[in-house]
């Protein structure tokens, strides 16, 4: 027996293909975020800094300094750390506190002695 899923009409498949990837509804607030402000958060100048012995890599804006922060950062505990990721959360969606989010970056990279 064959089952048929129902779709309501909302739900149906256009004709004509989207372009492009489009955040889930499921997605973190701050990844759809991210893709809709990136131009309004950058940095007036980057944020250089060295994880361990690897390369010089520069850091432009809040949402980058976030996924540094989440995903790369040596050190989550210093008070520093917890500030930076603070502003750069509240500097996705507020553009007008990105100097502040980079400000608190810098200084958690001083803390973590990863200032290039």
């Amino acid at each position: 027996m064959k089952h048929e899923v129902f779709k309501p009409a909302s739900e149906e498949i256009s004709a004509t293909p989207t372009l492009g990837w489009r955040p889930s509804a499921t997605a973190s607030p701050v990844a759809n975020m991210a893709s809709d402000t990136d131009l309004l958060s950058e940095w007036t100048s980057a944020v250089c800094i060295r994880i361990g012995y690897g390369p010089i890599e520069r850091v432009e804006s809040a949402e980058e300094a976030l996924n540094y922060l989440d995903h790369r950062w040596p050190r989550v505990d210093g008070p520093c750390w917890e500030l930076a990721r603070r502003k750069c959360i509240m500097a996705v969606s507020d553009s007008a506190i990105s100097q502040e989010a980079r400000d608190a970056f810098i200084a958690a990279a001083a803390e973590a002695r990863m200032l290039a």
